[in-house]
């Protein structure tokens, strides 16, 4: 076994007012992140509030806004991911806001690779488009302990 996954629900509080917003914003898990491992995917929420970092701008525009809660995911780049294709995947920054009426509920899965397995960069990336890009750097082993859930 290579990966493993984490299906995670979360139930995010009720909030409308600014007051609302900087206390939700203190507490986690709205605060902005980036997610640890693979890839992220997610349902998008019929309460439209998860906002992701803009890469050039810094802004954080709510990406959810206009997508369908029956049909679409949003799809986020993990950190291990991004460490793996030394950056030419970037995990995003994101955060949820309480700007919604009700409580918005999420349940993302969370694509890791299996703890405690180690990965050979360079075999991994064998024969994919950014080969070119790990060559320049030494054989590396990287282990995946630290993903352990505590």
């Amino acid at each position: 076994r290579r990966v493993h996954g984490v299906l995670r629900f979360f139930r995010y509080h009720q909030g409308r007012t600014e007051a609302d917003r900087l206390s939700f914003n203190a507490s986690y898990p709205s605060t902005p992140h980036a997610d640890i491992g693979l890839v992220t995917v997610a349902p998008v929420s019929p309460q439209p509030a998860l906002e992701v970092q803009s890469m050039t701008t810094e802004a954080m525009p709510c990406v959810e806004e206009g997508l369908d809660a029956l049909q679409d995911v949003t799809v986020m780049v993990g950190e291990m991911l991004g460490y793996l294709t030394r950056g030419f995947y970037r995990a995003p920054i994101h955060r949820v806001l309480p700007n919604y009426p009700e409580y918005r509920y999420s349940m993302p899965f969370f694509l890791r690779a299996h703890p405690f397995s180690v990965v050979r960069v360079q075999d991994m990336l064998a024969g994919t488009a950014i080969e070119s890009r790990v060559s320049a750097f030494p054989d590396e082993s990287v282990s995946t302990a630290f993903l352990m859930d505590g």
